[in-house]
């Protein structure tokens, strides 16, 4: 990266409140990326060969976040992560966020039949306390 403080300021203007991010260049071929969730802190190291490295830049922008959110997409599809872990992940802050992140990447809304009954079930419920409510008036 030219400047390892780009990465900083555009995961900011993406709306990342929680997570802190520092790029280190180490040399002209290697990168370190610091991710901080909290008070825990996750290092990933990517070499590249500078070409290749300004190519994806290129064509994705801002690196550090693109593989972010490719590690976020493959762990949500492979369900090794929740939904909800995605959006702490990302910083998102509804997870209205998540689903469109998730329908513009292509990634199936998972959204079993359990999912639905339990939703119906909730529907019922709130209804039901509603009514209740208005009766008691």
């Amino acid at each position: 990266m030219t400047n390892p403080r780009d990465a900083l300021s555009e995961l900011s203007v993406l709306g990342v409140k929680v997570v802190v991010v520092t790029m280190l260049t180490l040399n002209r071929r290697s990168c370190m990326l610091k991710v901080c969730f909290w008070r825990n802190i996750m290092a990933v190291r990517i070499e590249l060969p500078e070409d290749i490295e300004h190519h994806l830049e290129t064509k994705w922008g801002n690196l550090p976040r693109h593989a972010l959110e490719a590690l976020a997409m493959e762990g949500y599809r492979a369900r090794v992560l929740s939904r909800s872990q995605v959006r702490r992940m990302l910083g998102f802050e509804t997870g209205a966020e998540v689903d469109e992140f998730m329908k513009r990447a292509g990634v199936p809304f998972d959204y079993t039949l359990n999912d639905f009954e339990h939703d119906g079930e909730t529907s019922r419920y709130l209804r039901e306390t509603r009514n209740k409510e208005l009766q008691g008036r």
